[in-house]
């Protein structure tokens, strides 16, 4: 039994990026609530930065036996997983920023 499954499609990767914005969106508004420094409020793009990292290393991977080559697929997904992580952070500080503002 598969739990993402409904009807015959696999909703694992879309059940994957909506739960990691919200997680990182209420995480990040969270930090612009309560952080002073600004330092941290930037903490979060370490997390971006390392997604960014890993799927760099998985394109630069010289190993493409066969004829689809895994490496650049993972580098994509890994690609696409960085950006949604990076929205989530920037949709948190621009709210942060416009209820400032509203205040």
């Amino acid at each position: 039994m598969n739990l993402w499954v409904i009807n015959g499609t696999d909703y694992s990767v879309v059940v994957i990026g909506v739960v990691s914005f919200l997680v990182l969106f209420g995480v990040q508004y969270g930090i612009c609530l309560k952080a002073k420094s600004k330092i941290l409020r930037f903490a979060l793009w370490g997390y971006v930065g390392l997604i960014l990292l890993l799927a760099v290393l998985c394109a630069l991977d010289g190993d493409s036996s066969g004829f689809i080559i895994i490496s650049g697929f993972i580098a994509l997904i890994l690609l696409g997983y960085a950006l949604i992580c990076a929205g989530a952070i920037i949709c948190a500080w621009l709210v942060y920023k416009w209820r400032r503002r509203a205040e």
